[in-house]
């Protein structure tokens, strides 16, 4: 892990566009990395580990895609 920087949780949300409070949400439900301080504190392990969701319209689309090609292989 020493090749890895850290950057605080405030750095990563300006980035993203998002709320710290949604940067910490990632971070204690696993889906980015990083660590807690003993004081509380997270920092954010760059460069980015992040897990994509399950949901979404993004997903759903790709899902639906999906569901048509399988369909359209199977009937051929």
């Amino acid at each position: 892990m020493s090749d890895l920087m850290v950057l605080p949780v405030s750095a990563v949300a300006r980035e993203w566009g998002v709320t710290p409070r949604r940067v910490r949400a990632l971070l204690v439900a696993g889906r980015l990395s990083g660590r807690q301080l003993a004081n509380g504190y997270w920092e954010v392990f760059y460069p980015y580990r992040y897990v994509f969701g399950k949901r979404g319209p993004v997903l759903k689309c790709q899902q639906r895609q999906d569901r048509i090609k399988e369909y359209l292989s199977k009937t051929l």
